[in-house]
């Protein structure tokens, strides 16, 4: 038997959490592969640094345009208030 790092309890953890979420829906979910999970993350960091330029982040860099937010989205960044929005 293969001895679990880590990382691969963390994993299977997490595997096991989304299972119990999602129930019999589990099964209908599309999961990235290693590789496009990298690629995603280098194309968010190319788009983010090219937009560093135009626009102000906020809120943990949460919200990319701080400065046209609605005073709904500005409460809940402040921690006043939860949307999931």
């Amino acid at each position: 038997m293969q001895k679990m790092s880590a990382s691969d309890f963390s994993r299977e953890e997490m595997i096991l959490r989304n299972k119990n979420e999602y129930g019999e829906n589990y099964d209908q979910l599309k999961w990235l592969s290693r590789e496009q999970a990298v690629r995603a993350a280098q194309e968010r960091e190319e788009l983010l640094h090219w937009l560093s330029g135009h626009i102000q982040l906020g809120y943990k860099n949460t919200k990319l345009d701080v400065t046209q937010l609605s005073p709904g989205c500005r409460i809940c960044g402040e921690g006043s208030w939860s949307c999931l929005f």
